[in-house]
């Protein structure tokens, strides 16, 4: 179904830890930056890295003394999204990311690297791989925390992490790809 605007299902944040949600969406009228609200959070953009001129991965963080359960919404300004995936992913950290990179392939492979290594070996190195028609592969240093299809433009959607990791490794067939790597420290 074609929207300009999606809700998930109810989430239930836990106060003052930290959680991301990823929305990959595709359009043919024009890539637009979503916006996302809902458990009484402010959520602000991460990063946002195109696939190709129809698709855009967009990953936001919020967190909060008293957040409520309830849907995020993500919206799209009015502009029309074919289809659409979403991941959300919460830990029990208080901070910050410390950093974040984005990377993009048209290759068989897509790796994304973060700048510095990891504050510590408990820090947690959280990476959302999109793809287009064929499923991203969990890098082998990795645990995936979910993997997302939607049929309607083969977009797919994997959250994956892991502790003291710094760079990460997607692999698959030749098709258009990006990535966004996000250093979430232990405090």
């Amino acid at each position: 179904m074609a929207v300009s605007s999606a809700a998930t299902a109810s989430v239930s944040p836990v106060a003052d830890q930290v959680i991301f949600a990823a929305v990959l969406a595709f359009s043919s009228v024009s890539l637009q930056q979503p916006t996302a609200t809902g458990n009484g959070l402010t959520w602000a953009v991460v990063a946002a890295v195109d696939l190709d001129a129809t698709r855009k991965l967009t990953v936001f963080r919020a967190q909060g003394a008293a957040p409520s359960a309830g849907a995020i919404t993500f919206d799209f300004a009015g502009v029309t999204q074919t289809s659409f995936v979403w991941s959300i992913v919460q830990y029990d950290v208080a901070g910050p990311e410390a950093q974040n990179k984005t990377a993009t392939s048209i290759g068989n492979d897509i790796t994304v690297t973060l700048d510095n290594a990891l504050d510590s070996a408990s820090s947690r190195m959280l990476v959302f791989i999109a793809s287009v028609s064929v499923v991203p592969s969990v890098d082998a240093d990795f645990t995936q925390l979910s993997a997302r299809l939607v049929g309607t433009n083969n977009i797919h959607l994997l959250a994956e992490h892991a502790a003291g990791q710094s760079s990460c490794t997607g692999s698959g067939t030749a098709q258009a790809r990006g990535a966004v790597g996000v250093e979430v420290a232990a405090v």
